[in-house]
């Protein structure tokens, strides 16, 4: 559980920077929020992918595969409805 915590709280230091600076130079636009959801998911699979290698096993990936496909199915969706 140790070797989560700093990568998660640099993941989510940098995101919300990132955030910040996309919405100074996009504002309200159509680019700022296709560019938040795509640093939010990205952070995400990244996040679970560690946890996937951190526990070394073939059977941990079966369960975050399908979480990251409905994570970027569903953001895609949501930029369709926008």
């Amino acid at each position: 559980m140790k070797d989560l915590i700093l990568p998660i709280a640099l993941m989510i230091a940098t995101l919300i920077g990132l955030i910040f600076f996309l919405k100074w130079l996009y504002k309200s636009t159509m680019l700022f929020t296709f560019g938040v959801i795509w640093m939010v998911s990205t952070c995400i699979l990244v996040i679970i992918f560690y946890c996937v290698g951190l526990l070394g096993t073939q059977m941990d990936f079966i369960w975050a595969f399908p979480i990251g496909i409905t994570l970027v199915v569903s953001g895609m969706i949501y930029l369709k409805k926008q």
